[in-house]
């Protein structure tokens, strides 16, 4: 579930926008336990995690100009987010077979997650007169220990 909101602030003839913005974010994985058999007959492995829960909020800020040109219309785009998960649950999964008649739990406790991560993008839309219309969009997502980089790039034609 996400819901993202902000408000615009327009500026020099509704030419500038600044919004800053608020987000809220939850997941739930849920995993379900299951048995491994194995084909030589040995006894089955019980394999059982925790559910993981995360709830982020965040707030940052998005910049918009427009441009106009001989043949459209030009909207650079940056914006800049910081998000704080508040629940901030690890991994956790546990094993049980039995080895030599003995029953044997192997648990596994991931990291603690980083809590805060950031997210930066810079876009341009061009909008033609001809109802033809370009998007190209890179994003940076950082934590401690993490980065992630995407680019979008979309055209469309209005029919």
């Amino acid at each position: 579930m996400l819901a993202t909101g902000g408000k615009e602030f327009w500026y020099n003839n509704n030419d500038t926008l600044v919004e800053p913005r608020f987000s809220l974010e939850y997941s739930h994985l849920k995993t379900e336990d299951y048995s491994q058999n194995y084909s030589d007959g040995s006894p089955s492995a019980q394999i059982s995690s925790e559910n993981i829960n995360v709830l982020e909020l965040g707030t940052g800020v998005r910049f918009s100009h427009l441009v106009e040109l001989d043949r459209g219309i030009l909207l650079p785009e940056a914006s800049f987010m910081v998000y704080h998960d508040v629940i901030g649950d690890a991994v956790d999964a546990s094993v049980t077979a039995d080895v030599f008649n003995q029953t044997l739990t192997l648990r596994t406790i991931g990291v603690d997650p980083e809590k805060t991560s950031y997210k930066a993008s810079l876009g341009v839309d061009y909008w033609m007169d001809n109802n033809l219309s370009l998007m190209l969009n890179y994003e940076h997502r950082w934590a401690s220990g993490f980065k992630s980089d995407s680019l979008q790039a979309q055209v469309r034609y209005d029919f």
